[in-house]
């Protein structure tokens, strides 16, 4: 790390740690997350005006004092006794007090300052109560989501790590899943489950109102813009080795690749893009880059060609997260990700990973930072030419 980062990362840092202290009746804390972005611009100098390259083990301390990442530690799977499910409330609820149960609703943000898919965080207790349908043992998990691949690869994944091993009673526990059948990757989760001795259950099968004698609550492994983990990394890696396991030969990628650009200019139009990647591709193609579209393939094909790249790049999308179920970075492989403000959840990704690799600093967003409408959603415009841009990804690559 040459003197000048080193000096812009210390002073970051204290600042960091200076705004997170701070903290009085007339001037209540600021957002810790707002605090993370300003040590992270601050990482690369100011104005960013022209590309630059950084480790991601520089960019990845930035990370510290605000975020955490379990390298030690085991999730515990908590039991319950007499607990209330209300379809559609994101939670489950005591069956006396009628509380939210702690850990039943997803909690994203540091010190899990978000809860957005709980609805209530109290029922009112009823009399009646005492005629609900009683399931006598259930396992619940707080989240599965599968239309948006982002949160499918982190939160619903997070919580499948009881399935790594054996179901530990003679006869199948039910899972109870809150969603549709029909859901683009529910098959593949659903035999997941199958294969370690427990029976999915949908809540469209279940009463709208029942209870639960004794119920079974997996702790996350993960949570968005707060914490990930090793437990996170073991779970993403055992169901990528499961979707290979159980796809048809010929669904998975012939040639081994040694350079992977990620690509995201054929995604709609209503996503973030960057103007000028359809060129960038084009000139990377030509210095032997293999240009993969990962919406056009299966999630097998994905998690394969990831297993087998020497090196992927890509600019900040979900894809990326499906290196955790490749169990990238294993093999001597690196990662470089393009962009410029990025979220700190593929660092927490990254650093569990204590993956090698780079992140290229080397766009703009459209209004800059300040513009109109959601930062993560506005176009993407390059900092310098294709040609400057291609030859720093090639120099880097290189490294690996």
């Amino acid at each position: 790390m040459s003197s000048p980062d080193l000096d812009r990362f210390r002073l970051a840092s204290r600042a960091v740690g200076a705004s997170l202290q701070a903290s009085t009746p007339s001037e209540p804390a600021r957002d810790p997350v707002e605090i993370w972005k300003g040590s992270f611009l601050a990482l690369f100098g100011s104005p960013i005006d022209t590309p630059k390259a950084l480790s991601l083990s520089l960019v990845c301390e930035t990370l510290k004092g605000v975020f955490e990442v379990r390298q030690a530690w085991t999730p515990q799977l908590h039991r319950h006794s007499s607990v209330v499910v209300s379809a559609g409330k994101g939670a489950l609820y005591d069956r006396q007090s009628g509380l939210a149960l702690p850990g039943s609703y997803l909690r994203r943000m540091p010190d899990g300052m978000q809860a957005p898919h709980c609805m209530d965080f109290h029922l009112e207790p009823r009399w009646q109560w005492g005629d609900l349908p009683i399931l006598e043992r259930a396992l619940y998990l707080p989240f599965n989501h599968y239309d948006n691949f982002g949160h499918f690869v982190t939160e619903t994944i997070s919580y499948l790590w009881p399935f790594l091993e054996p179901c530990p009673s003679k006869t199948p526990i039910p899972v109870l899943l809150s969603m549709g059948k029909s859901e683009g990757l529910v098959s593949q989760v659903c035999s997941f489950m199958d294969n370690a001795g427990y029976t999915p259950v949908f809540d469209v099968d279940l009463p709208a109102l029942y209870g639960v004698a004794e119920l079974l609550l997996p702790e996350a492994t993960l949570h968005l813009h707060s914490m990930s983990s090793t437990a996170y990394l073991r779970t993403a890696a055992a169901f990528g080795d499961w979707v290979i396991q159980s796809a048809a030969t010929e669904d998975l990628p012939a040639e081994v690749l040694d350079r992977l650009y990620v690509s995201r200019s054929r995604l709609a139009g209503d996503v973030r893009q960057v103007e000028e990647e359809a060129l960038l591709e084009e000139r990377l193609a030509t210095l032997g880059w293999t240009i993969y579209h990962p919406q056009l393939h299966s999630l097998a094909h994905q998690v394969a060609t990831y297993r087998q790249a020497r090196c992927v790049a890509g600019f900040e999308g979900s894809a990326l997260h499906a290196l955790a179920m490749a169990g990238f970075g294993q093999r001597g492989q690196g990662v470089i990700v393009l962009g410029d403000l990025v979220s700190p959840d593929y660092l927490l990704q990254f650093s569990a990973q204590q993956l090698p690799g780079f992140y290229l600093y080397c766009t703009q967003p459209e209004g800059g930072f300040g513009g109109e409408g959601g930062l993560h959603l506005r176009r993407r415009s390059l900092l310098a030419s294709v040609d400057v841009v291609s030859q720093m990804l090639e120099a880097l690559a290189s490294s690996f």
